[in-house]
């Protein structure tokens, strides 16, 4: 290989997978290493902290040494998920300035001279009840996907929580009962994102690395059969026809499709599959000159 690249996601602070990734990276001469976020504990593996603390607590101590000592050999790039609190983002970044990697959410980054990674975390709105990142996906959605679509916006909810910081106390929370105005989509979208120069310049020659998954593919499809992913993702990929895109979210999508791949048009789309129960590590090993060979490991 040329240029060896991993790529996992959603580790949810499972520090055996965080240990095995940090063991395969440094034993297998890779060059790039990309982390497609969901990179702290959930809610319900946090015992005597608040979520959004033992997060904080994570991401400042935990994740820092699980990737200390990489650098220079291995750049690491990486962004937060759904599940990664946003309050948290200044930890995140605490630890990009003090190197350990390089955070790319709507940002791009050079991985070498021929090739960039650009970083994309927001999520179409869901059941879920944590809508830090989540965001309305498009604002007009093509005739084919339109009944999809429909059906779509009759299951998610508008209401969740968002994590913060209390200004009196200093103290963090998740605090519930908040409400995304079905008006933003004018305003504030997943289409609208990805229609900025940061996405659209030279996709040819750029790496994607999105927590969601495109939709209708065999990389976001759930244990009953229905495909969850962005409309949006799916419209600029057809649109742009990147080099190359890199998704999560949905842990069981892989076991449920078959296959870690999906072609959309030329552009080739991988997800890793991985979920945080239990110690094994799905992630995709690839080569940068010859992403088409790339193979999904499970350790």
């Amino acid at each position: 290989m040329r240029h060896k690249v991993v790529f996992t996601s959603d580790l949810h602070g499972n520090e055996a997978q965080h240990s095995k990734l940090r063991r395969y990276v440094m034993e297998h001469a890779v060059k790039t290493l990309m982390i497609g976020g969901d990179l702290a504990p959930k809610s319900h593996t946090c015992a005597q902290m608040t979520w959004v603390e033992s997060q904080r607590a994570f991401l400042r101590d935990r994740l820092r040494v699980h990737l200390e000592g990489m650098q220079p050999d291995v750049q690491v790039f990486l962004i937060m998920g759904n599940d990664d609190c946003i309050i948290n983002q200044d930890v995140v970044m605490e630890g990009e300035q003090m190197g350990f990697y390089q955070v790319v959410h709507g940002r791009r980054a050079p991985i070498n001279g021929d090739f960039d990674v650009v970083g994309y975390s927001c999520t179409p709105l869901s059941p879920i009840r944590i809508k830090d990142w989540e965001k309305h996906d498009l604002r007009n959605c093509p005739t084919q996907w339109r009944e999809a679509y429909r059906r779509r916006m009759e299951e998610v909810s508008l209401r969740g929580c968002i994590s913060g910081r209390d200004s009196v106390s200093g103290e963090y929370h998740v605090y519930g009962g908040q409400q995304i105005d079905p008006a933003e989509v004018a305003t504030s979208s997943i289409q609208r994102d990805l229609a900025s120069p940061v996405f659209t310049s030279n996709p040819q020659r750029t790496v994607y690395l999105m927590h969601a998954p495109p939709y209708g593919t065999n990389l976001d499809m759930v244990w009953n059969g229905e495909h969850v992913g962005s409309f949006a993702q799916r419209l600029f990929i057809l649109r742009h026809q990147p080099y190359l895109t890199l998704h999560g979210h949905i842990h069981e999508a892989v076991r449920r499709s078959g296959d870690f791949r999906q072609r959309i048009g030329e552009t080739l789309s991988l997800s890793s599959g991985n979920t945080d129960r239990g110690p094994d590590l799905a992630l995709v090993e690839f080569d940068l000159y010859d992403p088409g060979s790339a193979r999904r490991v499970v350790i």
